[in-house]
């Protein structure tokens, strides 16, 4: 009873006692949003403002269930190819039929991703956010948009080879390079090289890659071998260095390295096969630092669209426009006569048709490319005006081309075009959805074969951490080949 009397007396005289000044005074607004008497005004979970892009992935079928190693299937591509008559005279029995047969197969192959969530974040992330659900979300998204770039431009079994040997001329003017005895090497780059590379970081190069489980793996598929160093001997100070290569099938872009022996560095990355090099590189990779060897198949991926063209006796369509004039190259050209057609793919669809009676239903294209085909259509069309008028009398400006029109008149009337984020300027592939053929037991013409589709894995815990894994098993199967085609070193359109 005494204790509570004595806080009582003391309570009365605090409340007697004149307020501190500091306390007096009004409150204001803390002067940071994390001091201060305010609430954190802080929105419940994390905002994922990334893309995923996976326009081939969502097309394409996925068909589960299926087992073995590898995927083994026989194809008849031609009935008659030699034309024998069928003339017969009385009483006698007509010539043979003779057919084409293909043997083919793809190996399966598994393809995942992992991550991990400590339980020291999971009691800090609180109710603001289950870092669990996020982990395995984003994983799965991630490993979309990986097999995406892997449909595109995955190769796994087919390869590269070794780059050719340039072609090189020497200017006196033009450049500020030195007098030197220089080397011009050329490095052909896959899909996945392109993406990966730049003068500034340097090719991307073989590297050992330590697994979630301690194991590790060397991840390939950048780059093939190569070429033999041209020689590239300059006399003056203001010189100029011009080569060129054989276009290499599969290839998206082409590395270029230059100097003296021993100290080549990356010059240059061009999507066409040629450059021309005005200055000392500004690159700091040195051309020793890249495999000696072809390393542009990585046995840990399935082959891709354009893998499955460049492919010995696929049948694709593949054109590899011209040189033409060093650094500069070829563009897609206009048909004219105010059709607004491009003579590249008119000249690809006249193939289609004449080869095996069918017409691709896509074009893909990339980014940089859409706008120079839009304004060479458009340009090539007098009919056209880049103006329309709307039911308010608006002006609206601008266009955008969405489909193609067939020049032929057989089959589909029209080609869909879209615009693929993830293939680089200078290469435009066709792709056909279904097979024109009658009885063809084709259901679909290309799908996603699977042993087994996405799926996630907690793993045993070995640590205080939950660790995640997303995988799915299978390969991209496609049936017919000659019905994708590929047009490629094109230079990039204004």
């Amino acid at each position: 009873m005494g204790n509570e009397t004595n806080a009582l007396a003391a309570i009365a005289k605090a409340l007697e006692a004149p307020l501190p000044e500091a306390i007096t005074k009004a409150f204001t607004s803390p002067s940071s949003p994390t001091s201060g008497l305010a609430e954190y005004n802080l929105e419940q979970g994390a905002r994922l403002l990334y893309p995923v892009t996976t326009e081939l992935r969502n097309m394409i079928p996925r068909e589960v269930g299926q087992a073995g190693v590898q995927a083994n299937w026989r194809a008849i591509t031609a009935v008659n190819p030699n034309g024998e008559n069928i003339g017969v005279s009385e009483g006698n029995r007509g010539g043979y039929n003779s057919y084409t047969e293909v043997d083919r197969y793809a190996k399966f192959v598994e393809l995942g991703l992992e991550d991990y969530v400590t339980w020291k974040a999971e009691r800090a992330a609180g109710n603001f956010q289950n870092l669990d659900e996020l982990a395995v979300q984003m994983l799965l998204q991630a490993t979309m948009e990986a097999e995406e770039k892997i449909i595109l431009g995955g190769f796994g079994s087919v390869s590269l080879g070794t780059t050719p040997t340039p072609t090189v001329s020497v200017a006196s003017t033009g450049g500020t390079l030195p007098a030197q005895s220089g080397l011009l090497t050329c490095v052909a780059l896959t899909h996945r090289g392109t993406l990966q590379s730049s003068v500034a970081n340097g090719v991307k190069v073989p590297y050992t890659r330590t697994n979630a489980d301690g194991s590790t793996d060397t991840v390939n598929g950048f780059s093939a071998k190569p070429s033999t160093g041209a020689a590239a001997t300059t006399t003056g100070s203001t010189s100029t260095v011009s080569g060129s290569v054989t276009p290499v099938p599969g290839a998206f872009a082409y590395a270029w390295y230059y100097g003296v022996s021993g100290s080549q560095l990356l010059a240059a990355i061009t999507s066409i096969n040629s450059v021309v090099i005005t200055a000392a590189p500004s690159g700091t990779q040195n051309l020793s630092a890249l495999p000696t060897t072809d390393t542009s198949a990585d046995s840990l991926v399935f082959d891709g669209l354009v893998a499955q063209m460049v492919a010995s006796g696929s049948g694709s369509y593949l054109n590899s426009l011209a040189t033409g004039t060093l650094g500069t190259g070829t563009t897609l050209t206009s048909t004219g006569s105010g059709t607004g057609g491009i003579a590249e793919f008119d000249a690809a669809i006249e193939s289609f048709f004449n080869n095996y009676r069918l017409i691709p239903t896509d074009i893909w294209i990339s980014g940089a490319d859409q706008r120079g085909i839009k304004n060479l259509i458009l340009q090539g069309n007098t009919n056209l005006q880049p103006f329309f008028q709307d039911g308010q009398g608006n002006v609206r400006a601008g266009a955008r081309v969405r489909t193609y029109s067939n020049p032929i008149g057989y089959g589909n009337t029209d080609l869909d075009l879209h615009v693929h984020p993830f293939l680089p300027q200078g290469t435009v592939l066709f792709t056909t959805k279904q097979v024109p053929y009658p009885l063809s037991n084709v259901r679909q013409i290309m799908k996603m074969n699977l042993r087994r589709d996405y799926y996630s894995i907690l793993w045993p815990l070995r640590s205080r951490k939950h660790e995640y894994g997303v995988y799915f098993d299978g390969m991209l199967q496609h049936y017919f080949p000659a019905s994708m085609g590929m047009i490629s070193n094109i230079a990039p359109l204004a």
